[in-house]
């Protein structure tokens, strides 16, 4: 069985946030209320998408940290580039990014009933939205070719 846990709060970046993806390393904070007793450890997961469902093949899960802090959780954090990751490759701006929170006690076997879509074993809280600002550069050999002008010559 596993443990009742509240789900997780993102603290930062706030929802709407501009990201931009060659700025380097991003904090992001989770708060939690879930009250936990000293007598269990929680492990927090974060996790970025590229749809707000989090369905297979659209997210990774980019940092992880455990705490068995009592009360309330403040200024836990993970800090990641989220342009490091392969599902935002082909990031364009404008384009929404997504990220979540999860969490659970350590000791739970088999832990929380199974996320409907990703089938992991964590609480998530409600995702956060913002926009790609600055997408990553293409990779090595990937530069789009020119397109050869034509001749003006008619037929």
């Amino acid at each position: 069985m596993a443990t009742p846990l509240a789900a997780p709060t993102i603290s930062s970046p706030g929802q709407n946030t501009a990201i931009n993806l060659q700025g380097g390393a991003i904090p992001f904070e989770v708060n939690s209320d879930e009250g936990a007793n000293s007598q269990i450890t929680i492990q927090y997961v974060l996790e970025f998408s590229t749809t707000p469902n989090f369905a297979k093949g659209t997210y990774v899960q980019a940092g992880s940290f455990t705490s068995n802090q009592t009360g309330v959780l403040t200024s836990q954090f993970v800090t990641v580039n989220p342009s490091s990751y392969g599902i935002f490759a082909n990031a364009f701006a404008g384009e929404a990014i997504y990220w979540r929170f999860g969490a659970r006690n350590v000791a739970d076997n088999p832990g929380p009933s199974p996320d409907f879509l990703t089938k992991e074993r964590y609480v998530f809280g409600v995702p956060f939205s913002g926009t790609v600002t600055n997408p990553p550069p293409p990779p090595p050999g990937k530069i789009a070719k020119k397109k050869k002008v034509g001749t003006g010559k008619g037929g």
